[in-house]
Formats: C-alpha cells, sequence, structure tokens
C-alpha cells in the first residue's frame, strides 16, 4: 500500500467508521457438502445425470411434504440447472416441463437456500408457504435491456419452485417470484448474502471513489436489486461519502423481511464515486433517475412511476435535497457573475454546467428519509482530517477537463471564491461539506417542495446532554435537525446509524403508514 492510500484508509477510518459493510457470503453445510461431493463422484464415474435427476423425483414423490422430499426438489432443480436441460425436456422417462415467472433457462444457477448458510451480518429472512425457496444466479452479460439497470457483478434472485405431478408420468415445476405471492415460501436473505459475495470489488470503490473516481470502472448508476414490478413503489437509497449501495446491505434485507414493505414497495440503489462535487453527483443521480424511468415505463403509465421514496445518508442527504428542491439562480449566481447565455463555452458544456447548476423538484418524490445528513456541513470536513480528503480526492476526469475549460475562458466571470479551484479542476465533495461553504449555505435555504414529506433520523454518540450539543461523531445534531422534518428520531449511535435497530424501525413505521399521499 503506498503512502496516498494509507493515508486515505486514515482518513477513512477517522471520518467514516462503521458506514460501509463487509460483503457477506452463501457457504453449503457441511451435509449439503457431502451431497454435493456424492452428487459430482457419481457423474464422474459416468451415472448418467438424468437417472440422478429422476431419484431426486421419486425421492420428492415419496414423501411430497417432508423435509426430505423438499431438499429432493431443491437439488433437482439445481442439477437440472447446472445441466443446462432445456425448459421441456425427457428426463429418465418423466416429462418435465419448467415454467413460471421467469423463462425456465433464464437463470444460469439454481441453489436449494436450505443447503446454504449465510455467512454475513444479516438476519436470516424465511418464510413459511408453498414450495421450495431457491437462490437464482444469472450473470450479467446485459442479454435484456433492463438488465443495464441490474448489479453488474450478477443477478441474484428469491426464487420459489413448485413441483406437481402431471398426467402421462409428467412432472411441472414452476419457478415463482415469492415478493409477488406472500402464500409462497422463501428465503429472502440468501439470494442477497450470494451477491454480497460477488461484490468484492464493490467494496474496494467506497475508497478508489475517493482516490480516483476514474479507475473504479464503475459508472453513476441507479441500480434494480430486484425484478422490477410496476405496481410497486420504488425506494431509492442514496450512500454516503466513502461508501457504495452495499452499505445497505442490512437495511435492505431487513426491509424485506417486512411483509407489508415486500407487498408496496421495491429496493433501488444509487452508485456514484465520492469524490466528485456534491453537485455533480446530484445532477448525474438525476439524471440517472429519469433513464431508467424511460427504459421502464417508456410511457410513465405504471403506478411505479408515479412515486419515489429516498432514504439518504450523510452527503447522499445532500444529493437527495437537490430532488425535491429548485435551485432558482442562487446556486449559479454564486459561482458566476455573468447570465448562462454570457458564458464563453461550447453548447455542450454550456448545456452541462446549466444541467449541474440548475433543478427543479421532481413530482413523483413523495417521501425523504434523512440519516445523518450534515444539512449544514461538518465540522470534519473543515478541519485537517477534511484536508487530507480534499488533497487526496481523485476527481473524474470529464468534470475536471469542464472545471478547466470553464476559467480558461471566462476568468472574470467566475466569483473570485472559485476561480482558484476552478482553474486547478479541484472542486471535491469535501469542500463542499464544509459549515462554511458558500453553496451548502444556498442549499439550505432552498424550501422543499409541498408535496414531499421528509423525515430525519440523527444519531447520538454518547451524549446525554442537551441535543444541541451532540453529534454523531462526524455530524452534528444543530447540522442534522430539520425544522420542516415531520418526524426526527434520534437513535444512541455513530454515523451509521440507519444501522441501528430503532432506525430500521423508524424507516419501516414512515413507508408502512404512508397510504398514497
Amino acid at each position: 500500500m503506498s503512502p496516498r492510500q494509507s493515508l486515505a484508509m486514515t482518513v477513512c477510518a477517522l471520518v467514516l467508521s462503521g458506514c460501509a459493510v463487509a460483503p457477506g457470503h452463501l457457504r453449503l453445510r457441511p451435509e449439503a457438502k457431502n451431497d454435493a461431493r456424492r452428487e459430482a463422484q457419481a457423474v464422474a464415474r459416468g451415472d448418467a445425470t438424468e437417472r440422478l435427476l429422476a431419484g431426486y423425483l421419486e425421492a420428492w414423490m415419496a414423501a411430497p411434504e417432508s423435509a426430505t422430499g423438499r431438499s429432493a426438489c431443491g437439488r433437482f432443480a439445481r442439477l437440472w440447472r447446472k445441466s443446462a436441460l432445456p425448459g421441456d425436456c425427457v428426463v429418465d422417462g418423466w416429462r418435465v416441463r419448467v415454467t413460471g415467472d421467469w423463462e425456465a433457462t433464464y437463470f444460469d444457477e439454481l441453489l436449494p437456500a436450505e443447503d446454504y448458510e449465510v455467512r454475513a451480518r444479516l438476519h436470516r429472512h424465511i418464510r413459511d408457504g408453498r414450495g421450495v425457496p431457491l437462490v437464482g444466479i444469472r450473470w450479467n452479460t446485459r442479454r435484456e435491456r433492463i438488465e443495464a439497470l441490474y448489479p453488474p457483478e450478477a443477478i441474484a434472485r428469491a426464487v420459489t419452485a413448485i413441483f406437481q405431478i402431471g398426467p402421462g408420468h409428467s412432472v411441472t415445476v414452476a419457478l415463482r417470484n415469492p415478493l409477488r405471492d406472500e402464500s409462497l415460501a422463501a428465503d429472502f436473505t440468501a439470494p442477497l448474502a450470494q451477491l454480497l459475495s460477488l461484490a468484492g470489488a464493490l467494496q474496494a470503490t467506497s475508497l478508489e471513489g475517493l482516490l480516483d473516481a476514474d479507475a473504479t470502472h464503475r459508472d453513476y448508476g441507479v441500480f434494480l436489486i430486484e425484478p422490477y414490478d410496476p405496481q410497486k413503489t420504488p425506494v431509492l437509497m442514496v450512500h454516503g461519502l466513502l461508501s457504495t449501495p452495499l452499505a445497505w446491505a442490512s437495511l435492505t434485507n431487513d426491509l424485506w423481511g417486512d411483509p407489508a414493505f415486500r407487498r408496496r414497495y421495491q429496493i433501488w440503489h444509487y452508485l456514484y464515486p465520492t469524490s466528485a462535487p456534491v453537485l455533480y453527483s446530484a445532477k448525474m443521480l438525476r439524471q440517472r433517475l429519469t433513464e431508467a424511468r424511460a427504459l421502464l415505463d417508456p410511457r410513465g403509465a405504471d403506478p411505479a412511476s408515479q412515486r419515489l421514496m429516498v432514504i439518504a445518508h450523510s452527503m447522499g442527504g445532500l444529493l437527495a435535497r437537490t430532488l425535491i428542491t429548485s435551485s432558482g439562480e442562487d446556486i449559479w449566481n454564486t459561482v458566476f457573475m455573468v447570465p448562462p447565455k454570457a458564458l464563453r463555452a461550447s453548447e455542450e458544456d454550456r448545456a452541462e454546467v446549466n444541467s449541474i447548476l440548475h433543478w427543479k423538484p421532481r413530482r413523483d418524490v413523495r417521501h425523504v428519509i434523512f440519516i445523518a445528513v450534515p444539512h449544514r456541513g461538518s465540522n470534519l470536513a473543515a478541519s485537517f482530517v477534511g484536508w487530507i480528503g480534499h488533497t487526496l480526492a481523485g476527481l473524474p476526469r470529464r468534470f475536471t477537463s469542464l472545471n478547466v475549460r470553464l476559467h480558461r475562458d471566462n476568468p472574470d466571470a467566475i466569483r473570485p471564491a472559485f476561480r482558484g479551484p476552478l482553474s486547478r479542476g479541484r472542486l471535491t465533495s469535501i469542500d463542499t461539506l464544509s459549515p462554511h461553504h458558500a453553496i451548502l449555505r444556498i442549499m439550505n435555504e432552498e424550501p422543499f417542495a409541498p408535496w414531499v414529506t421528509v423525515h430525519s433520523i440523527i444519531g447520538n454518540r454518547g451524549h446525554s446532554g442537551p441535543l444541541a450539543k451532540s453529534s454523531d461523531g462526524v455530524v452534528p445534531y444543530t447540522s442534522s435537525h430539520l425544522d420542516a422534518a415531520v418526524s426526527e428520531l434520534v437513535v444512541p449511535t455513530g454515523h451509521g446509524a440507519y444501522k441501528h435497530p430503532r432506525a430500521v424501525a423508524e424507516i419501516l413505521r414512515i413507508l408502512n403508514q404512508d397510504q398514497g399521499r
């Protein structure tokens, strides 16, 4: 590790300790590992795969409601997919037809959920019901357009297999989505744990996104981690500084564990490298959200397109503010002394800077839950720690080159406070987090759209005195508090307040009490 990287790790520990989550993983239980080994040995000896599959079917039919029968169903699904058999095939005399909510061969792997342990700090949410819980894995090669909105590591799904005997020595296997049918047995945690195990490279981008935004090879994006449902309201999670969507793993898992939440909501995540200024990342959030809406519902007719709930942590809350406020001309006039038309720039550059400094509230956003958000900044950003972070931050080159061109062609049109940073291409997210930053002050003065309801969850790390003097170790209460919030919960924890059980309960309370207002 270089001295620069070592120093950055120190900044990470000092500024946002406890905000990320180590990727979890799914591991075969010892007894299941032995069964898988015996199965592999049988195949290696030349035993017909079809005979093994038929044996699983016969074990299920002998005791369909027993643990042994359900286990046989799960292992049939695994071996059938591993063998790359078609959705309509003959297996040792049995006619097998695979149907359901996905195409028969949609998944590259099907894993019996009960065969695996979740090796992560996640509560395991399992529901009893009809069928056999599976984990469906599809490698995201963007075979379908919508897969551009799914995590590039893999598409992991909770799947329920329902086996049914038909006429003429036939069996139908229906692969169902348990998020859409509460009567189905399901394991909601195992697919998430498997996705986390495949996302180790993403964990590294939390630091890379500060050191060198272009080195992460991960573009700004809105990602769906469950199948798009046109009827369910999206809940968009926006992470903070030195973080990634992996930080939301525990909350995502616990929200999926709530039946009322599953009936009404679907979870989306926003990923961005956190070195870039807040307004640039916010512009990309608005752009990617609009693009996702256009891809999923071009006509804008789905109920899911009419509403959006946002949960934002730390710096992510500043990005989220631009979804529910109007910039007017205040932000532009804080940076420039001339109107947009008078700026000497190419049409492309003028449009880009306009989109960064101008925005309007989105009509689809109805609720925002701010968690440990530095609305009025953090003193750490103005301290020695903040200076180190600013010095190390590696900005996106498309942004820094824009800054340099603007300064080169408009040296007298830029207000003095911004001339130096723009000339060097050095305007970072940490700058914006300073309590003394002009843009942060203006943003905090913009009123929220009247159709939006805002809530606050704030950490208080071991302080027993007046709230005005409390802090989560990074952001003081006075910075996180909002007079406009209809509810505020202070939880006894640090900056990663979204992981606290009381915070999870509060998020569920807020979401589940909303009745379409």
